[in-house]
């Protein structure tokens, strides 16, 4: 169980993967709760 044991820290940018040109294709409302998942999102909910 090491794995468990080493503290889990961010990378570094220079680590880090790149960004995407273009968004993930997704849909407008969560298929449970039926928010939406892309904005503009209602009143009351953060994004």
């Amino acid at each position: 169980m090491a794995l468990l044991r080493k503290k889990a820290t961010m990378p570094k940018v220079e680590e880090a993967l790149p960004g995407r040109s273009t968004p993930l294709r997704v849909p407008e409302t969560h298929f449970v709760n039926g928010h939406r998942i892309v904005s503009p999102f209602p009143v009351g909910l953060n994004e």
